[in-house]
């Protein structure tokens, strides 16, 4: 009789009352099998490229993770404490994921690929009181949308996860969970830590008071990694995010667009996708108001995230950031066409001529707003595809590794592949792990990292990217001779070369 109830007060669920004689745990038990074979059935078809797709950053967190079992701290290079990582919470994962007896790669696809799963089901718990079609839709689009699939092997399906079992935990009433996983989404990225002020708000507007227990709980999970990352690193921001909250003034990231116009110029058909996201806005804001406040809590955590990037002018070539955003946005345009086509639907039932059955229309409007998302929403699906020069730095990493002394240094750009296959101590040329690089970069003095004390190693770009030795204004002249005199090209992979001082080089 209470679900009857639910069918009644809401615009969706009458599609599956012919469903409702099935047992609630059935039809969950249906819906979740529909979501694991979606996700069996990806893991199939590209078991090589999960790993081959793994981004840059992944192998960061593993290095820092290696380096932590081997007792030298959450650090990168094992002789200088600083905070490399913005997602302490991930790197716990990683590193309990390393009990398990399997290579590194394996192990992070492993990791990131439980993220999603438990992403999408978590968007399905959320709103299957609407309908479990609309809940199944949304769970497998957010869940396998292109940000995430492209941000393989980053925190990123783990700080959505959060994000969704927060709020998750908060609309059923369990409190003091929701300020638990408020801290691990915080932990996971530091704007996460907006997620208990939405929650905390939105609490403080209907109810009227404040959730003392959930704010007490989130404080006291946070803390202790606080107080850790103060005592071991000196503060408690990570260093990357200094470097990064500068590098929209700076180099090429200046050149790029706004980091707001680049998160709305996302639709391919704009001019369809954004009134489905002002109706699906309006739906969830009229649930909002009768109780239901799974979607809008997420809209809202999105358009915060979305406003402070742009506010800060955040450098848009980091695309994991666009997460956040991309979830309300991709479930704003989900929910409001399945309004429009219930709407739609709705003028039929008129004409028994016209008259469909309500299963036949819940799957009719699921399947067409997948089609349409797929390829044109914000975040259409994407199939894994190897990491950029993925290959190329595993292969100089392993060169290294194989071919100079284990005390030798090595500049790079992108740090991740290299650093972890080399095993060598490493100096990043954007700054991202020295924070005495900072004066030098808001200048733009790209040789910072060469000037004190060369690197026995560099590993270079064809052409050359930004802080690498060029002719271009980014280096001083004395130093680019001096690169030029003392270092020899030693081996190429394609567009990454190896070079090495001479002085190094055995004869």
């Amino acid at each position: 009789m209470q679900h009857q109830q639910w069918c009644k007060m809401n615009l969706y669920l009458h599609a599956f009352t012919p469903l409702c004689r099935l047992p609630f745990r059935v039809r969950d038990i249906l819906a979740l099998s529909m979501l694991a074979l979606y996700w069996a059935a990806f893991v199939t078809a590209s078991p090589a490229s999960m790993q081959k797709s793994l981004v840059d950053d992944a192998y960061i967190f593993q290095r820092v993770v290696d380096n932590f079992w081997d007792g030298h701290g959450l650090t990168y290079n094992y002789d200088a404490m600083v905070n490399p990582i913005t997602s302490p919470f991930y790197a716990f994962i990683l590193a309990g994921a390393k009990v398990f007896p399997c290579a590194a790669p394996a192990t992070i696809s492993f990791v990131y690929l439980s993220g999603l799963i438990a992403l999408g089901a978590g968007i399905y718990f959320g709103i299957r009181q609407y309908n479990r079609l609309l809940a199944l839709t949304m769970a497998i689009f957010v869940s396998s949308a292109s940000v995430p699939i492209r941000s393989w092997g980053m925190e990123t399906s783990t700080f959505m996860a959060c994000i969704v079992f927060s709020i998750l935990a908060y609309t059923h009433g369990r409190y003091l969970t929701a300020g638990m996983f408020c801290a691990f989404t915080a932990l996971s990225r530091p704007e996460g830590i907006a997620l208990i002020g939405v929650l905390a708000g939105a609490h403080l507007l209907t109810e009227r008071k404040l959730l003392w227990g959930m704010l007490t709980v989130f404080a006291a999970t946070l803390t202790p990694w606080l107080l850790y990352s103060w005592a071991t690193y000196g503060h408690i921001v990570p260093s990357s995010v200094s470097v990064k909250a500068i590098q929209h003034t700076i180099g090429w990231w200046r050149k790029q667009p706004s980091w707001l116009n680049f998160f709305l110029n996302q639709p391919l058909i704009p001019w369809v996708s954004y009134p489905l996201a002002a109706l699906g806005v309006f739906q969830a804001y009229r649930d909002f108001m009768n109780g239901h406040r799974f979607l809008l809590l997420i809209m809202a955590f999105g358009a915060i995230q979305v406003a402070a990037y742009s506010l800060l002018d955040a450098p848009v070539g980091y695309f994991w950031y666009l997460a956040p955003g991309n979830m309300a946005l991709d479930i704003a345009i989900v929910l409001g066409a399945f309004t429009l086509g219930q709407s739609i639907f709705g003028l039929f039932e008129a004409n028994k001529a016209l008259h469909v059955s309500a299963v036949i229309r819940a799957a009719f409007i699921s399947v067409m707003v997948l089609v349409y998302m797929t390829k044109f929403a914000a975040a259409p699906f994407s199939r894994l595809k190897p990491y950029r020069l993925g290959s190329e730095y595993r292969a100089a990493g392993e060169w290294i590794e194989q071919n100079t002394p284990g005390d030798f240094v090595v500049a790079a750009t992108e740090i991740g592949y290299i650093g972890y296959f080399s095993k060598r101590r490493i100096r990043d040329i954007h700054g991202l792990l020295h924070p005495e690089a900072l004066p030098s970069l808001q200048k733009e003095e790209w040789d910072w990292w060469f000037k004190s004390n060369p690197p026995q190693v560099i590993v270079m770009h064809s052409p050359p990217w930004k802080g690498e030795p060029s002719g271009l204004p980014d280096w001083q002249s004395h130093s680019l001779q001096q690169f030029r005199d003392q270092y020899r090209r030693i081996i190429s992979f394609r567009q990454v070369a190896v070079y090495q001082r001479q002085s190094t080089i055995s004869d």
